[in-house]
């Protein structure tokens, strides 16, 4: 669709067929610019949940794919755990979408009431399951395994003709042993730090060990 189009023709369109009791198949809508291909399921009798995406990724730029290809192409090349470096160029969120292929991207979590009266509860932040450590084929069994780390970083030019470096270290949280990743200190780390039978839970770091804020992970930088 255009990125000036309205939706509002389909919402009534939706509104409209819904309230026809349609039956459970493919159906489509297109009108001028809008094409919008979905599937009608049938009723249910209990809340279901589903996953709604939040609006901040890029429709262009983003290297989601790409990312999680190299990841897997290292690790299946290498046959010892690996600490994956990953150079990025002209990429609009490295950092997040580092963050979204180990962890998975962020979503709001919603029940929804099949009887038609809207939502049950308030949707709770969440993470989609498509992390490459949830999946259950040979790529996701290395990468729980073998996969220490993602070092991800950018090389910049400053206005004063200098290099600066743009770096965060990712460790695996389905390591069977996390590392704190020490090593890599001043770049900001997100690593485990607590963890029970049945949760772990992550933190970025600093060299000192203290919680990092949003904004000081942003402002990070070295100058060569």
């Amino acid at each position: 669709m255009d990125g000036r189009a309205s939706l509002k023709p389909f919402v009534k369109h939706l509104r409209k067929l819904l309230a026809s009791n349609p039956r459970p198949k493919s159906y489509s809508f297109h009108e001028g610019d809008v094409f919008v291909g979905f599937d009608v399921h049938r009723r249910r009798d209990e809340p279901m949940d589903v996953v709604v995406g939040l609006p901040d990724q890029v429709i262009f730029g983003g290297q989601h794919d790409v990312v999680r290809s190299h990841i897997d192409e290292k690790l299946a090349k290498y046959k010892i755990p690996l600490i994956v470096a990953l150079d990025f160029m002209d990429c609009t969120a490295p950092f997040t979408t580092v963050e979204d292929v180990l962890l998975g991207r962020r979503v709001f979590h919603s029940s929804i009431d099949p009887s038609g009266r809207g939502a049950v509860g308030k949707p709770q932040a969440g993470r989609a399951r498509d992390s490459i450590l949830v999946r259950r084929d040979a790529d996701g069994e290395r990468a729980r395994k073998k996969l220490q780390a993602v070092l991800a970083f950018m090389l910049m030019h400053t206005d004063h003709e200098a290099l600066e470096v743009h770096a965060r270290v990712f460790g695996n949280p389905a390591a069977e042993v996390p590392l704190r990743l020490r090593e890599f200190a001043p770049i900001p780390r997100l690593v485990v730090v607590e963890q029970t039978e049945t949760q772990r839970r992550l933190q970025y770091l600093d060299a000192d060990e203290n919680p990092v804020e949003a904004g000081n992970m942003a402002a990070w930088r070295h100058v060569p």
